[in-house]
């Protein structure tokens, strides 16, 4: 099935040649030349039918291999990244309830303060008043 690209390629390159032998170049210099262009040809057209099939193909070839391999191991790389994440929201958890300890401790070693030095003034407060002379 040639198009009409191919066929007024060929109705050009015919031509070509032609004037190429007429000249006389050597035939060693059309002799490379053509075979270029068939390599050319043959290499287009490989690259043509391999585009055409390539969908078609079931894996079957070296290329598919990693993509295979990492479509394989995608079920343990998830699973590893959810026990990272639920470690880290352990982790997470974990110092949330030790920063409300230390903050109930402080709140509470405040408390105490407070109520020492509450307690410690009321003391003062009765001294005063129980050693204050009489001044009337």
């Amino acid at each position: 099935m040639e198009t009409y690209a191919d066929k007024t390629t060929m109705q050009e390159l015919l031509p070509f040649c032609r004037e190429l032998l007429s000249q006389r170049p050597g035939r060693g210099m059309l002799k490379i030349y053509l075979l270029g262009s068939a390599v050319a040809v043959l290499g287009s057209l490989l690259g043509l039918v391999e585009a055409v099939c390539h969908p078609f193909t079931t894996g079957g070839g070296g290329g598919d291999e990693p993509a295979d391999a990492e479509m394989a191991l995608l079920p343990l790389l998830a699973a590893r990244e959810k026990r990272r994440r639920r470690g880290a929201l352990e982790d997470e958890e974990r110092g949330r309830r030790e920063e409300m300890e230390v903050e109930a401790a402080a709140a509470a070693s405040a408390t105490d303060h407070v109520a020492q030095i509450t307690k410690t003034h009321q003391q003062q407060i009765v001294r005063t008043l129980a050693t204050r002379p009489h001044a009337s």
